[in-house]
């Protein structure tokens, strides 16, 4: 049978034991790939670059040919269910046809070849498939990590993600798009990676465009954000989104602890200095607190806002 299936060694006579052993039966070509429950053609679905595709719900043994023509000469990458560990069995097909492993460096193709991705349920399961899988084709390799000032990115279909920094800066700039050199291209940002960056979220003041991308994505996530050219009016407003909130409090008290990539530009600066004596110091970082437990509506206003 075609997908995973698995032998068990027993030892017999002067060997003792047993040794369970997986593997994959698959087609050498494309073209010899039967339908394992000969219901006749199996169905070929036409991929689009960059587009996720569901691995629909099958009845064991059931299978679907995934497949994509190359516009232009290139490496493609391919996000697939993992042949060893998941209930479907991927098999990837070159250009000329023949199965290769699944390329972790991508597969190359030239203008107009076709590669092809064959699953299958696999037979050893009692039951139909509930699990969801998806199988994508890239011109972009979202296993590769990129670093912008010290800052690491991961590429997916949806833009650039931060993962981690690389930097020991608290307060970090993050632009709406973001520029790989290394590719020579330009993406949206597109998140953060919540786990990658646990370690530094409780400590940094993330800069942006003031109603930009990266602002809304903070705002709705609970990340410390401050605009990079605040126009504020405000009294407390340090970080330009009119609104004086906990945001304020963390971006003032980092600057004031001189922490590495803080900022205040002379407007921020203006709506700090509370006590208007012309220095900042914790003594402005009170006032502001005092504003907020005079005006605790505005705050909460801003959480429902953000809902």
């Amino acid at each position: 049978h075609l997908g995973r299936s698995f032998v068990t060694l027993r030892g017999i006579g002067n060997y003792a034991g047993d040794l369970d052993v997986e593997f994959n039966v698959a087609p050498e070509k494309l073209t010899e790939a039967p339908d394992p429950q000969e219901r006749g053609e199996i169905p070929e679905i036409s991929m689009a670059l960059n587009e996720e595709y569901a691995v629909p719900h099958c009845h064991l043994g059931e299978a679907r040919v995934f497949t994509y023509t190359a516009e232009k000469d290139g490496t493609y990458y391919l996000t697939l269910p993992d042949t060893l560990a998941d209930e479907i069995s991927a098999f990837v097909y070159n250009g000329a046809g023949n199965c290769v492993p699944q390329p972790a460096n991508g597969i190359s193709l030239k203008k107009g070849e076709k590669c092809a991705v064959y699953c299958v349920a696999n037979f050893i399961l009692e039951d139909e498939i509930k699990s969801d899988y998806t199988i994508m084709i890239s011109d972009i390799d979202t296993s590769a990590e990129y670093e912008v000032n010290g800052i690491v990115y991961r590429l997916t279909k949806d833009g650039a993600v931060l993962v981690r920094l690389n930097t020991d800066a608290v307060g970090i700039e993050i632009p709406d798009t973001i520029t790989i050199t290394a590719l020579d291209q330009s993406f949206p940002f597109a998140g953060i990676d919540a786990i990658g960056f646990r370690s530094y979220a409780d400590n940094c003041t993330i800069y942006g465009t003031l109603g930009g991308t990266v602002h809304t994505y903070c705002r709705e996530n609970g990340y410390c954000f401050a605009g990079l050219d605040p126009s504020a009016t405000a009294a407390g407003d340090v970080t330009g989104d009119q609104i004086v909130d906990s945001d304020d409090v963390l971006t003032l008290t980092r600057w004031i602890a001189q922490s590495k990539g803080m900022r205040l530009n002379d407007t921020a600066f203006a709506q700090a200095d509370i006590n208007q004596d012309g220095i900042i110091d914790l003594t402005d970082v009170r006032g502001i607190l005092r504003i907020m437990k005079e005006n605790p509506e505005k705050e909460e206003q801003s959480k429902e806002d953000d809902a």
